[in-house]
């Protein structure tokens, strides 16, 4: 875990698409903290809303700090929070802690790729928070529904959707844990278990209530929130690495997942294997192993030694069932994997003969490591690929309105667009403003005024490069643009060819500002702006 988390250190930019997006909203954040900031007039704070919280966090980190550190930091400690939840759950019900060793390929994995920052902190603080309920279900306290509540509210505030993933996964959690007590009793025993179960999901309904509040609003102003897609139900076994990590150009993240699923049902094998031998072995062999086990020390256990399944069975349908557009968000059901790799941990029996044991959890370090040394030798080949836009930015003015035409966004290491919002990065490092920011959605903590939005092009270019257009309106109000060199042009002897690539007609006006390598950044304030239709009211 520490060799993943402290890997995010290695290159100066990540490959994380949106993660960019949400620092450049941070930064803006920072600013609107002076009252007399001039960003005041473009831009607001919506704190109703369950994505605030990581952007209000980074905004305060950065004050006293980059925010680019800023939020690696907060990335890592999500991380390192997801990493010591998996392993607290399965102490607490009881299972080997070596099992978190097959969850370390999943800290790094399909969401962060795509950056999704609000999600992978969300998703840290709901694994939290069920590894406090597992202890509040058996020994309910004050305190500990207070701490089920307060991190359900938390998670609730960073965002919806895992927030629906703590519900579920709770819900199916107190609900397995109540029946096991309840099958211990009868009478009055039951209806006393079947409380308990409810009592212990109840702390829950604090984020709950505030998702319900925060969505109704949003739905009355934008109905397309309800928008859905059917599933696809058999691509989702047949291509489940891909929605797993999908990581990597060179497809070495994909045996990583399957080592995963081999260890977790070798587990299963070794473990039937056992129960089967002390069955059917001979009274000699079965003495053998009883001495053996008497004479070594007992493994600590959790206050059970159950496995507990039906998290994992409802977070597989909870997988399949999802469409991958839901509720107005994209890349929906990939999500679900983190939990569901969670569910399938606290589902795996617990192997009792030393030696086996062992070799089990010999297995699941292993697939630790192996995902580890990759992601960190992958992050330093990133880091070496887009060194160069590190140092274009650098060498940048600061506060301009950039924007970015980006020919292609992938590199060797990481086949995912990093390089996708560009301009991004140019803002949360050297502030300003840029294109296609995610200021313009509702829902975000830092938004447009109203009203003050530039105007979207018909044809934008952030997904499709040559539908740039220096002159239209959209393009002349972000005069500062950063481009990554065209396929077959090369980038330290044809800035001819690059600006007629990108400028067309106005190829000789920009003036170039920066180059390193592959990437360019130009002026482009001598370009004029398209006339002014004509109006077609009559004279008088």
């Amino acid at each position: 875990m520490a060799l993943t988390v402290g890997s995010l250190f290695v290159p100066r930019l990540l490959p994380c698409v949106d993660y960019p997006e949400h620092l450049a909203l941070a930064d803006v954040a920072r600013r609107l903290l002076s009252p007399t900031a001039p960003e005041h007039a473009l831009f607001e704070v919506n704190l109703f809303t369950y994505y605030g919280l990581v952007h209000l966090v980074l905004a305060v980190l950065s004050l006293a700090m980059p925010i680019e550190l800023a939020g690696k930091l907060l990335l890592g400690s999500a991380l390192a929070l997801t990493a010591w939840s998996v392993r607290r759950l399965l102490v607490r019900l009881g299972r080997p802690p070596a099992y978190a060793g097959l969850f370390i390929p999943m800290l790094f994995a399909f969401s962060a790729s795509w950056g999704f920052l609000n999600y992978l902190v969300a998703l840290a603080i709901a694994f939290a928070a069920i590894a406090e309920l597992a202890a509040h279900a058996r020994r309910p306290t004050v305190r500990s529904a207070v701490s089920v509540a307060v991190l359900s509210l938390l998670c609730a505030m960073t965002h919806p959707f895992a927030m629906l993933v703590l519900w579920v996964f709770s819900a199916a959690l107190a609900l397995e844990l109540a029946v096991r007590e309840a099958l211990t009793k009868t009478g009055p025993g039951v209806r006393a278990a079947a409380v308990h179960g409810g009592l212990s999901f109840a702390p829950t309904l604090a984020g709950g209530l505030w998702c319900a509040v925060v969505y109704f609003d949003h739905y009355r102003t934008q109905p397309q929130l309800a928008d859905t897609r059917d599933p696809v139900f058999w691509d989702k076994f047949a291509r489940f690495s891909v929605y797993a990590t999908d990581l990597h150009a060179d497809r070495t993240d994909a045996p990583i997942v399957y080592a995963t699923l081999v260890a977790m049902a070798a587990i299963v094998a070794l473990s039937l294997g056992v129960a089967v031998f002390h069955r059917y072995g001979t009274r000699a062999e079965r003495g053998a192993v009883d001495r053996k086990l008497a004479n070594d020390p007992p493994e600590p256990r959790g206050p059970s030694s159950h496995a507990v399944v039906l998290p994992f069975v409802t977070m597989l349908a909870c997988y399949l069932a999802m469409p991958m557009v839901f509720m107005g968000s994209q890349l929906m059901f990939p999500r679900l994997v983190p939990a569901l790799y969670l569910g399938a941990l606290i589902a795996l029996p617990r192997i009792d003969q030393p030696i086996v044991a062992r070799l089990a959890g010999a297995s699941c370090l292993a697939v630790a490591w192996w995902s580890a040394i990759n992601l960190n030798a992958h992050l330093r080949q990133y880091g070496e690929e887009t060194d160069d836009a590190s140092r274009m930015i650098d060498a940048l003015p600061a506060g301009r309105r950039a924007s970015a035409v980006v020919y292609r966004d992938f590199t060797d290491a990481f086949w995912r667009g990093g390089m996708l919002h560009l301009a991004a990065w140019y803002a949360a490092r050297k502030h300003g403003d840029w294109a296609y920011a995610f200021a313009r959605y509702e829902y975000m903590p830092v938004r447009y005024r109203e009203g003050r939005a530039p105007e979207w092009p018909e044809h934008g270019w952030e997904f499709a490069p040559q539908q740039y257009d220096a002159r239209s309106p959209y393009a002349r109000a972000y005069d500062l643009v950063l481009v990554k060199t065209p396929e077959n042009v090369d980038p330290l002897e044809d800035e001819a060819e690059v600006r007629a690539r990108v400028f067309g007609g106005d190829a000789a006006t920009p003036r170039l500002l920066s180059h390193f390598g592959l990437y360019w950044a130009f002026d482009t304030a001598g370009i004029p702006s398209p006339p002014k239709p004509r109006s077609t009211l009559p004279r008088r």
